[in-house]
């Protein structure tokens, strides 16, 4: 069963079993400094107090085109979430497979500039970063 963590500067961590809960826990509480996500073996969260994303321990740094480093920056990283799912037909309109994709990420504006970098999870555990 896929669980949701969101960690608060004080370092309460409230623990969330519905994806839409996340949008009412920010609403309620604020920006969390860590969007964490766990699910059959992915253990991904986001740290949004650097900007650096970490899958299963491994830390991943994310850099815009020109090859800039866009962690450990001196803004404020706002968490982005959604889910996403595709679908699959045959010829006759019947639906053959259902799968989802979890997007935990987070944006910024420097310098009149939008900057977003997301990590893509999906519902087979594996996962991307772009």
């Amino acid at each position: 069963m896929p669980k949701f963590f969101l960690t608060y500067p004080n370092g309460e961590t409230v623990t969330l079993d519905d994806f839409f809960d996340i949008k009412r826990t920010i609403d309620r509480k604020g920006n969390p400094t860590i969007l964490h996500y766990q699910i059959d073996g992915v253990n991904a969260f986001v740290d949004f107090s650097t900007g650096r994303f970490y899958i299963n321990e491994l830390c991943i740094c994310p850099a815009d085109e020109d090859g800039v480093l866009l962690t450990n920056k001196k803004v404020e990283y706002r968490p982005v979430w959604f889910r996403r799912w595709y679908r699959t037909f045959d010829q006759r309109g019947g639906e053959i497979d259902a799968r989802w994709i979890i997007f935990l990420g987070w944006q910024f504006t420097e310098n009149g500039r939008n900057h977003k970098r997301m990590m893509q999870i999906h519902q087979d555990g594996t996962v991307g970063i772009g």
